[in-house]
């Protein structure tokens, strides 16, 4: 068995979800609750929720959504799963899965975020990225690649 895994979440994986949405968000500091988590798994083809494993540990969530392009909407590893890779391995898995235009967003003030970000970003399927800001945003735009 592959040490990390994703997978697309199934309805049944909502509550387990919300919990980790929780820590995420008061880690974040957003003291409002996510409005859009429900859409989630109503919107197939625009929104799409994934579990991030280590083995058959849950180690954290993904939210894709699709608009004009791809959108890193949400994105989360559990602390006691963090820098072992894990997190690295989900955001090429995703840019891998749906190619074409991206977006990730993240705030100026969170480093751990922005520096997970900028490595992250450094691979051979994504092609074009930039970084810039969008209001009080740092954004990452890129196109990813299909694998060879």
């Amino acid at each position: 068995m592959k040490a990390f895994s994703i997978e697309a979440a199934p309805l049944a994986a909502k509550p387990q979800i919300g919990s980790m949405l929780s820590a995420y968000l008061a880690e974040l500091g957003v003291g409002e609750p996510y409005q859009y988590f429900h859409q989630y798994w109503v919107e197939p083809g625009q929104r799409y929720p994934f579990l991030i494993r280590h083995h058959s540990d849950l180690a954290g969530f993904a939210f894709v959504r699709r608009v004009e392009r791809f959108e890193m909407a949400e994105f989360y590893i559990v602390p006691g799963f963090r820098r072992v890779g894990i997190g690295r391995f989900a955001v090429e898995e995703l840019v891998r899965q749906f190619t074409g235009l991206w977006i990730v967003r993240a705030f100026p003030g969170n480093e751990r975020a922005l520096l997970f970000w900028r490595s992250a970003l450094r691979s051979h399927y994504i092609k074009h990225l930039v970084e810039g800001s969008e209001g009080e945003r740092i954004v990452f735009t890129f196109e990813s690649l299909r694998a060879r």
